[in-house]
Formats: structure tokens, C-alpha cells, sequence
């Protein structure tokens, strides 16, 4: 999917936020709601609803939340928890 690839750089170029100490969670979540993902959901509504692109699209979002929490796929925290501890709830 274009829009994703799109979004990726997007989130790719926040990096270093996402990296920072000094920078809260929360902040940085609402930087990912503001930037990244209405950028990613734009114009959603006239998409045609396929399994395969909302999987792809909720395997990207973890991957920035994962950063945003800054915790790998190998330290094997669950997705719930990050959402839990971003205290944030499943919208994609």
C-alpha cells in the first residue's frame, strides 16, 4: 500500500523523538495520533475493507508504538500491553 509506505517515512523521520528521553510518553503519543496515524487513516472511509491491508495496518502501527515505548518485538511484550501502557485502546 502506497499510504503506507507514505506514513512509514513520516514516522521514519521522527525517529529521533521517538528515541528521546527527554520527550514523554505522552507527548510522543499524541505526535503519533497528530501526524502518523491521521495521515495513515486519511480518507479511510472509501477504502475497500480487505483482511490482508487492516493486518498490514495494525503490524505497522505496533511497530511505532513499539518504538514510541521503545521496546523490541524480541522482548516479547504483548501488543495489549503496549496499548495498556500508552494508555491508549485498539483504533485501527
Amino acid at each position: 500500500m502506497r499510504k503506507t509506505l507514505h506514513t512509514a517515512r513520516v514516522a521514519r523521520s521522527l525517529e529521533n523523538i521517538w528515541k528521546a528521553r527527554d520527550v514523554s510518553k505522552e507527548t510522543k503519543v499524541l505526535l503519533y495520533r497528530s501526524l502518523v496515524q491521521s495521515i495513515l487513516l486519511y480518507n479511510a472511509e472509501t477504502w475497500t475493507s480487505k483482511e490482508e491491508n487492516e493486518r498490514s495496518l495494525r503490524v505497522f502501527e505496533m511497530s511505532v508504538l513499539r518504538k514510541i515505548l521503545g521496546c523490541m518485538r524480541r522482548d516479547r511484550v504483548g501488543n495489549a500491553n503496549i496499548m495498556k501502557d500508552l494508555a491508549l485502546d485498539m483504533t485501527l
